[in-house]
């Protein structure tokens, strides 16, 4: 992987303190990696609002013309913004352009991520709060990080300002499947550039055996002896863990002549969500690089239950998607 893989950055902002934020991150990167900046505002052509629309009317023009009318002003105010924006990336001695689009943010962000041959897309995530303890990512965030054909970033509200290292610990969740290997290349190529210590981290799910199966005899894979279930469970969830280990340590020993890199291997027993959000507060990771599909998904199908997606929608930090 080179630098090419993050050469030119799309950064879409509607004005919000969300996207002011997740500008500083994609500053960050492009100070990190000499990228170029696409500032991109789209001017959601749907939300006209009526109040605005009725004044146009009574003043004679026709339902069309108003919302014409009113789409140049949205534009206007959206020039003003992205000129403002424009300021820091210039103080900043950052490469950019700005561009306008007119129609659904999430599909115009992903045509022009498509068209224009960017590396990544780093944009901010807006948290919803839903029934009891549930969270969710703003739809366009959502509908864009799963659809997109490039990594994106979905940036954190409360984004940590580490400045040296800009990221000291990198979390990659590791499953085995391409994804995450794809996720291990990109955390590596930021590793290298930012001096961070790579954690390599697998979650083997409990394995829980029906009632039906609770009075069965079970024999140790150890001693071959026969043992308790509850024995039996424990000696094969070790197995599991050593076996994943050896794995891991294999995929570290690959990057031992890299400069920079530091890897660090766990692997837990649990559930993978719940695993990697725990593992995220208890050492405050800034950064997570996961792929956004792994061997519980489908290939080129993006699965709403997803580890990915719940990880993304629950931690408090920012999350890199690899596709």
């Amino acid at each position: 992987m080179s630098k090419s893989h993050f050469s030119h950055l799309l950064v879409p902002h509607d004005g919000t303190e969300i996207s002011d934020i997740a500008l500083d991150e994609a500053i960050r990167f492009a100070k990190m990696f000499d990228s170029k900046l696409t500032l991109l505002f789209v001017v959601e052509e749907q939300i006209v609002p009526p109040s605005l629309l009725l004044s146009f009317i009574k003043s004679g023009s026709d339902v069309e013309q108003s919302k014409k009318n009113i789409i140049s002003l949205l534009k206007t105010g959206a020039e003003a913004l992205l000129k403002d924006r424009s300021e820091k990336l210039v103080s900043e001695n950052i490469s950019f352009d700005v561009q306008i689009g007119i129609g659904s943010p999430s599909k115009e962000i992903l045509e022009f991520a498509k068209k224009t041959n960017i590396d990544a897309i780093i944009m901010g995530r807006k948290q919803i709060s839903g029934f009891g303890s549930l969270k969710a990512i703003g739809s366009v965030a959502r509908k864009v990080s799963e659809l997109s054909q490039v990594p994106v970033m979905l940036v954190h509200q409360d984004t940590i300002k580490e400045n040296n290292p800009p990221y000291s610990n990198i979390l990659v969740p590791y499953d085995g499947s391409e994804y995450s290997d794809r996720a291990l290349e990109y955390a590596v190529r930021i590793a290298e550039t930012s001096g961070s210590t790579i954690w390599l981290f697998n979650i083997i799910e409990e394995i829980l055996l029906p009632p039906t199966m609770q009075t069965l005899k079970f024999r140790s894979e150890i001693t071959g002896e026969e043992v308790s279930r509850d024995v039996y469970l424990k000696e094969l969830h070790q197995m599991l863990k050593n076996e994943m280990r050896l794995t891991l340590e294999t995929i570290k020993a690959k990057y031992k002549d890299k400069p920079n890199i530091a890897i660090n291997v766990e692997v837990v027993i649990g559930y993978p969500p719940g695993s990697i959000i725990r593992k995220i507060e208890d050492d405050k990771f800034a950064l997570v690089v996961m792929g956004t599909v792994g061997l519980r998904g489908l290939s080129k199908l993006h699965v709403i239950g997803s580890v990915a997606r719940k990880v993304s929608e629950n931690c408090a930090c920012n999350i890199l998607l690899v596709h």
